[in-house]
Order: structure tokens, then sequence, then C-alpha cells
């Protein structure tokens, strides 16, 4: 407070500060962590619905890179041409193709464990049914290609609620980590799978399909 020099009224003077809104260190809020700051890997594979996800996951990716290089061969070896060689391609693909919107519709409204579980079941009677006809030398051109199709379609049902599985299987604050482990081991199929199926195919036309149920 200040007097002029007239010997006037007293007049005060107010003077605003602002201070910037900064967390003290060792606040609460300076310590909050997000939720999905990912865990350890080694407190993900003790839980075992996650590593049987993992497995699940992983073993269905490499039957289906085993099929697809075994019913290759068997097609080219029984029509020699690489026209149908091709076309296995195609045939394995336009299910996804197709059927995108209606499997992504049918992993939100069906339970997603029973989605993936009749898609496996699927595979295995497809594969039964491949073992059985590469062993008696049954198979014809047309039945492979409606097996592939078969494949396909499981496969693209399979795809999108396995995929969705995980956000309810991964513990609270790992999925971030979960997510990358999961993404990290489905790249390990199409390395190791066409490689085996070829092998296994040398060795004899129907083992692929053996490994395929087995898997």
């Amino acid at each position: 407070m200040q007097r002029n020099a007239s010997g006037g009224d007293m007049r005060a003077d107010h003077v605003s500060i602002e201070l910037p809104l900064t967390s003290a260190p060792g606040s609460a809020t300076a310590t909050r962590m997000s939720p999905t700051i990912s865990a350890g890997a080694g407190s993900l594979v003790k839980q075992r619905s996650f590593v049987l996800f993992l497995l699940s996951r992983s073993l269905s990716r490499f039957s289906s890179q085993i099929a697809g290089v075994a019913i290759g061969w068997q097609i080219y070896d029984l029509t020699g041409s690489a026209f149908d060689l091709g076309m296995v391609g195609l045939v394995q693909f336009l299910p996804t193709a197709l059927l995108v919107f209606v499997a992504g519709s049918a992993a939100d409204r069906y339970a997603r464990k029973r989605v993936v579980q009749l898609c496996q079941l699927a595979e295995a009677l497809t594969a039964l049914f491949l073992v059985w006809g590469a062993f008696a030398g049954a198979l014809t051109e047309v039945e492979i290609f409606v097996a592939t199709f078969v494949l396909g379609i499981a496969g693209a049902f399979e795809s999108p609620a396995t995929a969705a599985l995980l956000p309810l299987i991964a513990p609270g604050g790992t999925l971030q980590r979960a997510t990358a482990i999961s993404r990290g081991a489905a790249q390990v199929a199409p390395i190791t799978g066409p490689a085996l199926g070829g092998l296994a195919y040398a060795v004899a036309p129907g083992l692929p399909y053996g490994i395929m149920v087995v898997f």
C-alpha cells in the first residue's frame, strides 16, 4: 500500500501471479501408470489360459501352412498343370475374401471359443478325409479342391474369432506384451510349416494331412 505525494488516499496495487500446474515429484499423478503397461513375458507364460491360447493359435497356423504345401503338390502330381496349382491358392483365399464381414460378425455375436472349436473340428474332419483319400489313392482333383474350400471357410471364421479371444484371456495390464508374443509365435508357422509339409509329402502324400489332424 502506498501514499501519493499530495497526501491522498492510500491505494493498493494488486499483482496476480499464475503458477504452472505441475505435479510434485513422487505425487500420485506423476507416478500413475497406464494399465496397459506390458508385464514381463515370464508372468504371461505362467498363465495356463494364455499358454493354451498361444499353442492353439500357433499349431492351427502351422497345420494350415502344411496343408497349403501338401495340397499344392498333390494337385500338381495328379494333373501336372501349373494352372491348377495356382488355383489352389485362389480357392484357399476366396472364402476369406467373401466371408470377411460375416466372419467378423460371427466373432462378435457368438461365443468366440465355440466358434474356434467348431472351426478346428471342421479342419480336423477335412484332414481325416484327405488322409484316408491320400493313403487309399482315391482322391480326385475335385475332391481336393472341395476340401481346400472347406479349409478356407474354417480359416475365415477362425481367424477373427481367435484374435478377439486374446483381450479376454490376457491378464490385466498384459495385453500389449501378450499381443506381441502371439504375433511373434504366429510368424514361426510361415517359415517352418511349408518346409515340414514338403518333407512330409516327400515321405508319403498322406503324412502332411496326418500331421494336420494331430495339430
